[in-house]
């Protein structure tokens, strides 16, 4: 009986994939390397239900094979040891253990000089980071932390948006004028180019609510800013509205920017502007874009709706005075949205896309190391694997 392999889940092979890459590199930058022990590379990724991270971030972006080598290279230095001491001898001080644009030019396959332009994905994106203060060609350059986890197989959505922007889960259920409003969003939105959508009138949490299904239907997460949240125009707003161009296809995001008692302020208004499809923009009135813009009106629902959701969340042992307050709200006695109208489960609550191959979208507390959920915790990145 001929016995089969098990499949790697899809973290570990994304680690040895990520090895091999190293391993590649280090024989780039060693000439007495022996290239005929290096892992096979390729094989590893042929056995994978979905591409490795670097494969997917490279196809995100549009890098070139040099710019991919150039992440690999800032990577690299950054878990696997002796790859940045071949780097330091490379630049002639074995204590200097960064990457280089200088050492990417001489060491890496098909080197071109825009890959470090300010215009290019690698910095366009602040996927790595040049020091300053120095030549480009000799300046330290380095991963940012956000994109060294995603190589590592953890998909988080960067810290320093972590204050202002919320994931925000699908309604389990949702007004049925609302729910048709949605479905006509999700069929505007499947379009190569899809416009900004307006939603105007009196019901903010209906307004999310249509987003977050609409934004359902078409396969991504809906993440939620506040207008009152923006810091003012200038260079925190710019690396917010960098941060999250980003975000955006690293997470399958769309976003929803609400305004609140603020309005439609000027830094709102300049994301309103520059923010990546999908976008949503929720007011009271309706805005003047000049972007492509699609506007939906959206009230609060009619009062036989209210009854059938607070039905809903009370459910058959909503007792007595449940069943009162679904009577005042028929009555025309304003009611309140039931909070339990959305989803508590563990996929709602972590952002996680379940089932999925590829990435998991978690949240840091459900994070684990790529060595598997049983895994001990990592001190440093070197401990996320076999990287030495």
């Amino acid at each position: 009986m001929v016995k089969r392999t098990q499949k790697r889940p899809w973290p570990e092979a994304n680690q040895a994939c990520l090895v091999a890459e190293f391993a590649r590199l280090r024989n780039l930058l060693d000439p007495k390397a022996d290239a005929t022990r290096l892992p096979e590379a390729e094989k590893i990724r042929g056995a994978m239900d979905a591409p490795p991270a670097i494969d997917q971030l490279t196809q995100l972006f549009g890098l070139s094979r040099f710019e991919r080598d150039i992440l690999l290279l800032c990577a690299g230095v950054e878990m696997d040891s002796k790859l940045a001491a071949l780097c330091g001898e490379a630049q002639g001080y074995p204590q200097r253990v960064h990457a280089t644009f200088g050492v990417a030019m001489a060491a890496l396959p098909d080197p071109h000089w825009s890959a470090l332009a300010p215009t290019r994905p690698l910095r366009r994106f602040c996927l790595v980071e040049l020091d300053g203060g120095k030549g480009l060609t000799s300046a330290p350059l380095r991963i940012d932390e956000r994109i060294l986890h995603y190589l590592a197989g953890v998909n988080l959505l960067d810290s320093r948006l972590q204050p202002v922007v919320r994931l925000t889960p699908s309604p389990d259920w949702i007004a049925d004028d609302h729910r048709t409003v949605a479905g006509l969003i999700a069929q505007a939105l499947d379009s190569q180019t899809p416009p900004a959508i307006q939603l105007c009138g009196d019901d903010p949490q209906g307004q999310e609510d249509a987003a977050a299904a609409a934004a359902q239907a078409q396969g991504w997460q809906l993440f939620t800013l506040r207008t009152e949240d923006l810091p003012p125009q200038g260079a925190d707003l710019n690396q917010l509205v960098t941060l999250w161009e980003r975000e955006a296809p690293l997470l399958g995001g769309a976003l929803l920017l609400q305004c609140g008692s603020s309005g439609m302020t000027t830094a709102a208004r300049q994301l309103a502007e520059r923010a990546p499809a999908a976008f949503f923009l929720a007011s009271r009135e309706p805005v003047r874009l000049s972007r492509a813009a699609l506007r939906f009106d959206l009230d609060k629902p009619a009062p036989a709706d209210q009854k059938r959701l607070w039905q809903k969340a009370l459910g058959p042992d909503g007792g007595t005075h449940g069943r009162t307050r679904v009577r005042r709200a028929v009555d025309g006695v304003p009611l309140a949205r039931p909070s339990s109208a959305r989803g508590s489960g563990a996929a709602h609550r972590s952002g996680c896309r379940l089932g999925r191959p590829d990435i998991a979208r978690t949240t840091e507390a459900d994070a684990a190391p790529t060595g598997g959920p049983g895994s001990p915790p990592a001190e440093s990145l070197r401990d996320l694997g076999i990287f030495r």
